[in-house]
């Protein structure tokens, strides 16, 4: 998620954020990047901006095979996750 436009009225915003994505499908040996951008509307309530409608925007994707190995090094990453086994939090204990 990159370059965030923001318009603020009163109690209402709309934003458009940047986002690029990376899908790698194992079983196909394919990997699709995708770039696009979220529209949004969000509303100030309870001292809070929450997004109410969201709008994804596929700007461009490309999906191509896959010419490495899928295992080896890529076992060895350390894979994200939620509280608390992320590796964020063990770093932070």
């Amino acid at each position: 998620i990159s370059n965030i436009l923001v318009t603020f009225n009163d109690e209402e915003a709309f934003a458009e954020t940047y986002v690029t994505a990376y899908h790698l499908y194992k079983e196909e040996e394919k990997e699709m990047t995708y770039t696009g951008r979220y529209i949004d509307r969000l509303k100030f309530k309870d001292r809070l901006w929450k997004i109410s409608h969201r709008t994804a925007v596929m700007d461009w994707n490309n999906i191509k095979k896959v010419d490495q190995d899928l295992t080896g090094s890529f076992e060895l990453l350390a894979k994200g996750s939620h509280f608390p086994e992320d590796p964020l939090y063990k770093k932070l204990k």
